[in-house]
């Protein structure tokens, strides 16, 4: 279910994954409204490779007063040739909207992006919008993106718009990218 409550329960590798299918980003075409909390422990050493429009441990994240406090070590995230006109997101959620707050997260891992426009590549989320807020976290590996037009590229947040913040935050690691406005 797309609203309920997630509490992570032990460490937990996701090994063993394909490298062309990966794990499968929880909220597509359905927006994650629920909590999600990693109580303390760890998702570790998996793969994301997709070509949808969201893409990350989390794809797509909407809800007032809902929280995500997400914690991956040795991931790598691949958003690749999405061939729709809309922004394409990429990160450890891909995005995160209305009100929403993740706090007390960390991304140590890769994260890459690519699409035809508004490609928007995080390490820690792709697009930060709608008043949202990202309080407490830091990224630690590589990011980048390239898009053909509109590329935004950040340590923390690729993409944050209509009044979102992003506070108490860092990022160390190498970013780049190419593209028109890339950032």
């Amino acid at each position: 279910k797309m609203s309920r409550i997630y509490y992570i329960g032990q460490v937990v590798p996701v090994d063993g994954v394909a490298a062309k299918t990966g794990f499968v980003p929880i909220g597509q075409a359905t927006a994650f409204t629920g909590n999600f909390d990693c109580n303390g422990y760890e998702l570790r050493d998996f793969h994301v490779c997709s070509n949808m429009r969201s893409v990350g441990v989390l794809g797509f994240t909407s809800g007032s007063g809902k929280t995500t406090k997400i914690k991956s070590v040795g991931h790598t995230i691949i958003k690749f040739g999405y061939v729709g006109t809309d922004s394409q997101r990429c990160g450890l959620i891909g995005s995160n909207e209305s009100s929403r707050t993740v706090l007390d997260s960390y991304s140590i891992g890769s994260v890459s992006g690519t699409g035809n426009s508004n490609t928007q590549v995080g390490g820690i989320v792709g697009r930060n919008s709608s008043s949202s807020q990202v309080n407490d976290s830091y990224s630690i590996g590589s990011i980048s993106g390239a898009g053909n037009s509109n590329t935004w590229i950040g340590g923390i947040v690729g993409y944050n718009v209509s009044s979102s913040q992003v506070n108490n935050s860092y990022s160390t690691g190498s970013i780049s990218g190419t593209g028109n406005s890339s950032t």
